[in-house]
């Protein structure tokens, strides 16, 4: 549904613009470590362990590599450290245990969450407030991005449940395609349904529908394809996150902007009380004029 033609022939004069799937989280910092390629410079890397989700990340952000600098001693020794961070273009990469572990055997296909690391800030460390890094941060908890939405449902229940490719990595403009993306499937939040089910009405008719979105309580949950799909056949595993939808705005349908119906709602029972603003100003204005 968003594939475009890609001729080669324009490739040289693309302008790329890049998405940022951002992921804001709080929980454990685990696994601080230095790794030292073969070719290239050293690099942090780190896990971030929430209370739903684990995710391996590449420490790239100015911020966050200095705070795994301050970090990692006290690590080393053994500290507990919690904080909130924030990372982008996460996305599950598969691989092959060497070992048994838990419920899966070597040899068994397994899923890991991962992603870049840009920022940790409210850190504490076995339980103290780590003054060296920023405090107090208002940021909101969440993964934001910009994608599409696609298999929009509806059950009789009044429940709906939709999946997002969200961009992630360089965007080609020119060319309409997107080099990468990562899946969410999702249930829609109560209060999102009557817009869901608006532009429900437009995926039935396969346009493009694309927003910018919030996802809440995000985990990862693994599967077994039942039929099959794409180079996935019977019987193998799979692996996907889920949350909740709870936000969308700046909606485009076939590349038109569109209004959201709550939007228009909004807007509309706004407008009496701005009125009713004006004319309590303009009450007070007479009065002061009087009095003078």
């Amino acid at each position: 549904m968003t594939n475009t033609n890609t001729n080669s022939t324009t490739v040289e004069t693309n302008i790329s613009k890049f998405y940022d799937l951002t992921h804001i989280n709080e929980g454990y910092i685990n696994r601080i470590r230095q790794v030292k390629p073969v070719k290239g410079k050293p690099f942090f890397a780190c896990t971030l362990r929430s209370a739903d989700l684990s995710i391996d990340v590449i420490v790239v952000g100015a911020k966050a590599v200095k705070a795994m600098e301050l970090l990692k001693p006290h690590f080393d020794k053994g500290a507990v450290i919690k904080a909130k961070w924030v990372a982008s273009d996460i996305s599950l990469s598969d691989f092959i245990y060497e070992k048994d572990m838990g419920d899966h055997q070597k040899g068994d296909k397994g899923f890991m969450a991962k992603g870049r690391l840009l920022d940790i800030v409210n850190v504490s460390v076995n339980g103290n407030v780590f003054e060296e890094l920023p405090v107090n941060d208002t940021r909101e908890i969440g993964t934001f991005g910009f994608g599409y939405l696609n298999n929009i449902k509806s059950f009789f229940t009044g429940a709906m449940t939709c999946s997002i490719a969200a961009l992630r990595g360089e965007y080609n403009q020119h060319l309409g395609v997107k080099p990468e993306s990562t899946r969410f499937s999702c249930d829609v939040a109560e209060h999102l349904v009557g817009d869901v089910k608006h532009l429900q009405d437009f995926s039935e008719k396969d346009a493009a529908i694309i927003g910018r979105f919030k996802i809440a309580e995000l985990k990862k949950s693994e599967f077994v394809y039942s039929k099959d799909m794409g180079n996935n056949k019977v019987g193998d595993k799979g692996a996907v996150f889920i949350g909740a939808f709870t936000e969308i705005k700046t909606v485009f349908v076939d590349g038109v902007r569109i209004s959201l119906l709550s939007h228009s709602v909004a807007s509309n029972a706004a407008e009496p009380a701005q009125q009713e603003n004006m004319n309590q100003a303009a009450e007070t204005q007479q009065a002061q004029a009087e009095q003078a």
